[in-house]
């Protein structure tokens, strides 16, 4: 049961990072604006799942680089496969931090 509890406890981390950063970055994830509905949904270009696995950071997986907006049936196509490798997250998540200090 533990693994379970612990796969909750993950996707709720990622989901409330995801929800922040969908507010904050809104044009940056979704510049064509695309309306977030049946249609079209929010995905993890390197899924929360495999996230969960390879123990990265739910920030990370809930980060803006991370999310882009799909089309519903490619996304439920995708499931839980991943669009980037885990060293093209990390290296996006590190110029995106990178920028955010930058500009201030």
């Amino acid at each position: 049961m533990k693994y379970a509890d612990d796969l909750e406890v993950y996707n709720y981390l990622v989901d409330y990072y995801t929800r922040k950063n969908w507010v904050f970055y809104h044009e940056y994830i979704n510049p064509d604006n695309l309306p977030r509905d049946r249609n079209y949904h929010l995905d993890h270009k390197y899924s929360k799942y495999q996230g969960f696995l390879d123990g990265i950071l739910p920030q990370i997986i809930g980060a803006p680089v991370n999310l882009q907006m799909l089309p519903y049936e490619e996304n439920i196509s995708k499931n839980s496969n991943c669009w980037i490798t885990q060293g093209e997250l990390f290296e996006m998540y590190d110029m995106f931090i990178d920028s955010l200090y930058e500009d201030g």
